[in-house]
């Protein structure tokens, strides 16, 4: 049973919003039906929409003022909102506690010591690599072969994280064991999580085969912690990096956080990019002008090279734009809560304690007043004379404050890589095949696509 319920139904996000309760109106079935629809549609709504989902009440943010006080103003470690509760308690329970699943003290001390390695020096370090593994791929690829999407992409990304993560020193018999279990232990999350504990304990084959996968990525990782601690290793991976942190007092994490946060890091970010990158080339697939450009970019800044390196990337401008277009279109978190710890006002309204408040940067992404036109898939809308202060303060894609996403340049970086490498050597075009559908599930995957590969005439 779900209801809702908004402030004003006149109200824009741009409208004063007036403190107060907010009253109770109709059911809405829909939410459970079609979720994607059921945010989107209460946008006209007012600022803040309420809804009830069984026992829990949530508090749907439709403003950008709302959603900015929610994550920066009131989003400290230590501030009145948790991530605690729901999906991520389900999560934690399967892969422990690291810095994507942590909150209060230890997020804060986790956040302290990782971010180092996720600083730009860092993560460009990592583009030979991001490079070496995208063409290793898609030179397998044959003129008209029929690709199948996320699942081409899943494989690449995978490979990728297990390069940059782990080390390159991983035999490849293991390396594809890990690239296989990650791919599963992350379509599991998801799933899982929104289920009943009581289901995810059933002796059901997707159940066996999560479990399996997951606990053969743990011994896997496990193993590798021991490896590099005895041998004092130091490749430059997130591993030994990890192994090397101290925190302020010069105490290191343990065995187990360290694996805690290798298998964070490893499965949660793993979708989010393959599902950013699959709509990404399916866009590009539907666009033959926007796929003239990213191919004669790639090729210019390339001069005859396979792949990009470091500094190449600033030149990948157009790339980087495409990218974030379709993060625009297809936010991969695209509805994302935090529970109140006590009562607490955002705006004026009244969060009770126990409740949830959620914003979607779906929603804000495909707000006409921030993104005109928003359904169109328009990369210049990024040029820096064309986008606005307001819509940039507003994309939330990454989230934002204490628990902003520190993966983002990661994310960005190896998007560049990876998009400017295939457009360089291949064209994709769609099968006869409509285009993909968004899939609203714990990040917003497309539908199973198949691009048929044309190797370009200069490749």
């Amino acid at each position: 049973m779900c209801a809702v319920s908004s402030h004003d139904s006149a109200a824009r996000s741009t409208a004063p919003m007036a403190p107060g309760r907010i009253p109770l109106l109709g059911h809405t079935p829909s939410l459970l039906r079609r979720p994607l629809n059921f945010v989107n549609s209460q946008r006209d709504r007012g600022p803040i929409v309420r809804f009830a989902v069984g026992t829990k009440t949530f508090y749907l943010l439709n403003d950008p003022a709302l959603t900015r006080e929610l994550l920066i103003d009131q989003g400290s470690d230590r501030g009145p909102f948790t991530k605690r509760g729901m999906l991520l308690d389900h999560v934690r329970r399967m892969v422990g506690n690291g810095l994507g699943t942590s909150d209060g003290d230890l997020h804060h001390r986790q956040r302290r010591m990782i971010q180092p390695m996720f600083r730009k020096q860092r993560i460009n370090s990592y583009v030979d690599t991001m490079r070496e593994t995208t063409l290793a791929q898609i030179q397998g690829w044959s003129p008209g072969r029929r690709l199948d999407f996320p699942d081409e992409i899943g494989v690449l990304v995978a490979t990728i994280l297990t390069g940059t993560v782990c080390g390159p020193g991983l035999a490849n018999d293991v390396s594809r064991e890990v690239t296989r279990d990650i791919r599963a232990a992350a379509r599991g999350v998801g799933l899982r999580g929104m289920l009943p504990a009581a289901m995810t304990r059933l002796p059901l084959p997707g159940n066996r085969r999560f479990e399996a996968a997951l606990s053969r990525l743990h011994a896997v990782i496990d193993q590798m912690i021991a490896d590099t601690r005895a041998r004092d290793l130091d490749r430059g991976d997130l591993l030994s990096l990890l192994l090397a942190a101290r925190d302020e007092h010069g105490s290191p994490m343990s065995d187990q956080q360290i694996h805690d946060e290798v298998v964070s890091i490893m499965v949660g970010g793993l979708e989010s990019s393959v599902t950013a990158l699959s709509w990404t080339l399916s866009a590009v697939a539907d666009d033959p002008e926007i796929d003239h450009r990213l191919h004669t970019e790639a090729v210019t800044v390339l001069d005859g090279r396979p792949g990009p390196s470091v500094a190449d990337l600033p030149q990948l401008d157009y790339t980087r734009r495409v990218f974030t277009e379709a993060l625009r279109m297809w936010p991969p978190g695209w509805l994302l809560p935090r529970r109140a710890t006590t009562d607490v006002k955002l705006g004026g309204f009244l969060i009770p304690a126990g409740s949830y408040a959620v914003y979607s940067p779906y929603v804000l992404n495909h707000d006409p007043q921030l993104f005109p036109d928003p359904e169109r898939f328009d990369p210049d809308r990024w040029l820096p004379g064309a986008i606005t202060k307001d819509a940039t303060d507003a994309f939330f894609t990454f989230s934002g404050g204490a628990r902003k996403c520190m993966g983002d340049n990661f994310v960005m970086t190896e998007a560049v890589v990876v998009l400017a490498t295939i457009a360089a050597r291949w064209q994709l075009r769609r099968t006869t095949e409509p285009p993909p559908r968004p899939r609203p599930k714990a990040v917003l995957t497309p539908s199973d696509f198949h691009l048929t590969a044309t190797p370009r005439p200069s490749a």
